[in-house]
């Protein structure tokens, strides 16, 4: 997942990451379930949001939207990528920059 950066297509479908391992969905869907308490799209989304905060701690970055940076690591909708990050993190992308640029200058 990490090695071809494959989080970050906004079409990424279970079927597609099967199909480049070699093995039947069910079969990834059944693994993720078993050995990581996670469903295909929390796996992905996991992936996705350690994506969005490297970016948004990188100063490189400031020059784009939160909304960029998520697009860039596979989110598909604003909304959707809001309530991912904020499940994962208990903090909005704006307060975890935020926090972020404040703990670094400390």
């Amino acid at each position: 997942m990490e090695t071809g950066r494959v989080f970050t297509d906004r079409e990424l479908t279970l079927a597609a990451v099967a199909a480049q391992i070699g093995v039947p969905p069910y079969q990834v869907s059944q693994l993720l379930n078993q050995y990581l308490e996670r469903t295909f799209t929390d796996w992905v989304n996991d992936y996705r949001v350690a994506e969005v905060k490297r970016q948004l701690l990188d100063p490189d970055n400031d020059r784009f939207t939160i909304e960029a940076v998520a697009s860039t690591a596979g989110f598909r909708s604003r909304a959707g990528f809001y309530k991912v990050f904020r499940r994962a993190t208990g903090l909005t992308p704006s307060e975890f920059r935020r926090r972020g640029r404040l703990d670094s200058s400390t």
